[in-house]
């Protein structure tokens, strides 16, 4: 018998300690938590110190040191992605349209990624300013600032290893991130672009397309001196010329200043933004100035590739100087097929 009662009090006992062992770990799950968040957090969340004067909303969790290694693949809670910075400059006149990009923003089928805007436009985005999102930090500062410099401080206030433009009035797709991240990879470049793309006037409602590898541009014309580029402006409904130089320097100056300028689809690696910075004097033109310095660098790869899936829509309204010799005109019923449904809402 005191055998049998033996037994049965060494089953007992094993059979009670794993309870025993699960009610402890429960008692100090809530110290293990705060722990876990005191080692994982940085001391100071958002990668700088804002002066006096400008305000933040949304400052986002900085992900782990691994997602930001190597310029490239991440680990663990990272699933093998690089961590993105999706980084808008913006101003006043764009600011109805902020809704818009953050749903851009987050539709994106990318998990790991972050939005950084910065305003500075004389009031807060009434839209960014109420948004209550740890992925997106929106940073308004009330002096007027230059392109360039706005371009370098989203840089430097990024957490990702790869940053990402987005223009406020464009629109992208779904796909467009993992898309540009997987041909950069693909490429192994620092850094690539679109080279032809879908554009939309809102003036005149024309939905088109452009590519520099095509050489008609609604006809050329010459004389001894110039050659001359027909196009049409989507800012107005008229054929306009375009004087691009001595005959000779026409074809490349074209392909060159189309093809790597028109910085809404620049996609590279942060580090390259650290170590060519932009011109913080320039307003207009300072993404075609900064990838000229660029691709003269040595040991950087630029790659392109022309958009024949819809991935974005260049859109042109009142507010914006872009000037686009579209080539082909495409009936504006398709643009939700060719693009995706929601680009409807990008073209009022």
């Amino acid at each position: 018998v005191n055998q049998e009662n033996l037994l049965w009090r060494s089953i007992s006992t094993m059979l009670g300690l794993p309870f025993l062992l699960w009610g402890a770990l429960m008692r100090l799950m809530p110290a293990l938590l705060v722990l876990a968040m005191v080692i994982d957090t940085p001391a100071d969340a958002s990668g700088e110190d804002f002066p006096s004067g400008e305000q933040t909303a949304g400052i986002p969790t900085v992900p782990g040191e691994h997602c930001r290694q190597g310029d490239g693949d991440g680990g663990g809670s990272c699933k093998g992605k690089a961590f993105v910075s999706i980084l808008t400059p913006t101003r006043e006149s764009t600011q109805h349209r902020h809704g818009l990009l953050y749903s851009c923003f987050s539709h994106q089928t990318y998990p790991n990624k972050e939005l950084i805007v910065l305003d500075d436009s004389p009031s807060p985005s009434p839209f960014f300013a109420s948004l209550s999102d740890p992925r997106v930090r929106y940073i308004h500062i009330k002096a007027q600032t230059p392109l360039g410099a706005k371009r370098n401080r989203l840089a430097d206030a990024a957490n990702g290893t790869i940053l990402v433009h987005f223009d406020d009035d464009d629109f992208y797709s779904p796909h467009y991130v993992s898309t540009m991240v997987a041909e950069m990879k693909r490429k192994k470049a620092s850094m690539i672009k679109l080279s032809g793309w879908f554009s939309y006037s809102c003036k005149i409602a024309f939905f088109g397309y452009w590519d520099p590898a095509e050489t008609a541009v609604f006809g050329e014309v010459s004389d001894d001196k110039y050659k001359y580029s027909l196009f049409l402006d989507p800012r107005d409904p008229i054929v306009q010329t375009w004087v691009m130089g001595a005959s000779g320097d026409y074809d490349k100056k074209l392909r060159d200043e189309t093809r790597y300028g028109f910085g809404f689809s620049y996609v590279y690696k942060r580090s390259l933004a650290l170590k060519i910075r932009f011109d913080e004097q320039k307003t207009f033109g300072e993404d075609l100035e900064w990838i000229s310095r660029v691709r003269a660098a040595k040991g950087i790869k630029v790659s392109h590739f022309a958009d024949r899936s819809g991935l974005a829509l260049h859109v042109q309204g009142s507010w914006n100087t872009a000037r686009i010799p579209l080539q082909y005109k495409i009936p504006s019923f398709l643009m939700g097929t060719v693009l995706h449904p929601s680009v409807a809402n990008h073209t009022e």
